[in-house]
């Protein structure tokens, strides 16, 4: 019966199941086997943040309190019974239960975390590293993170929160060759497609940031690093770490942006394209935190002022240029 269960489980997670197999685990569910699930309070504890962090990987939320009142629909009942079972067979210390090689790989592949467009999530990794993930970011890890080593790869922006581990440095690549290494520490990373600079921000702790080239910088508290793409130099300075994190609670966090990256923060939380006029905006470095609640107009009107040039603010278009000087 366990391996026609564990078929079954299978075949679910991976999309391969019929509308008569779903029937039949809906009915397993519904009445399970009472040796599959009679685990000690030991063997629960042990599982416990395993089934969390896959139960919200297939639901798709955050993990903002335990799991209470099941989803009704059958596809959420019969997914999380699979997943308790698959757990319990994956972990447990004394062997029991079936490791197939099928089993195996499903246990084990890739996993992709992703925000979209005014979307802030937290997450937590199986190591305990907690991590929030700002707008349009995906971050990805393998099915064996942090048994050997912890490596991951992130394109956006995340705050991380690492957990404590010497034997094994947290890891994380970037695009354009960018890599963060840290033992425990917390700091934000800022690694946007289309963004000319990559920047490590740390709010506690220390990091090792290198780029592709072979050159590496440490910085510590209140210090970043910012790997420029066009030069391929990467460089270190005092700045705030606090306020580069900031966006976390809802903030618009503006740090030192250049105008590719005032263009993306008003695309990603109002939905609007930046259009700029005879090089407008060029060498600026805005640097300000908004509460989450502040108007596009407040925020182009300071932008505008820094700057030195109008504003116009027109359908889906959000328009930066020279000033008119009327005669």
């Amino acid at each position: 019966m366990k391996k026609e269960i564990a078929l079954l489980i299978r075949k679910f997670l991976t999309g391969k199941s019929s509308p008569e197999e779903d029937r039949l685990l809906d009915a397993w569910y519904r009445e399970p086997s009472r040796d599959l699930m009679s685990l000690s309070d030991a063997e629960w504890q042990a599982i416990k943040g395993r089934i969390w962090c896959a139960i919200a990987r297939r639901m798709r939320r955050p993990l903002a309190r335990p799991y209470v009142r099941m989803v009704r629909s059958f596809a959420a009942a019969a997914a999380i019974a699979a997943l308790l079972v698959a757990s319990w067979w994956f972990v447990r210390p004394d062997g029991v239960g079936d490791r197939d090689p099928q089993s195996e790989q499903v246990a084990l592949a890739p996993v992709t975390e992703a925000t979209e467009s005014g979307e802030v999530r937290q997450i937590r990794l199986p190591d305990g590293t907690a991590v929030w993930l700002n707008a349009q970011t995906a971050l990805r890890y393998g099915g064996r993170f942090g048994e050997k080593s912890r490596e991951l790869t992130l394109e956006g922006e995340a705050f991380f929160d690492v957990a404590n581990d010497p034997a094994k440095p947290f890891v994380i690549h970037s695009p354009g060759g960018m890599q963060t290494t840290v033992l425990g520490t917390a700091f934000n990373l800022k690694a946007y497609p289309g963004l000319s600079e990559q920047v490590v921000s740390v709010q506690t702790g220390s990091v090792l940031v290198s780029g592709q080239n072979g050159e590496a910088v440490r910085i510590t508290t209140n210090q970043k690093a910012t790997l420029n793409l066009h030069r391929n130099s990467l460089s270190a300075a005092t700045t705030d770490g606090e306020l580069a994190a900031s966006w976390r609670s809802g903030n618009i966090v503006f740090d030192c942006a250049d105008r590719e990256e005032i263009a993306l923060r008003i695309r990603q939380r109002f939905g609007k394209e930046v259009a700029l006029e005879n090089n407008a905006l060029a060498g600026i470095h805005f640097i300000a935190a908004y509460p989450p609640h502040t108007s596009l107009e407040q925020i182009a009107k300071a932008i505008a002022a820094t700057a030195g040039v109008r504003y116009s603010i027109q359908g889906e278009k959000v328009t930066f240029g020279e000033l008119r000087i009327e005669n």
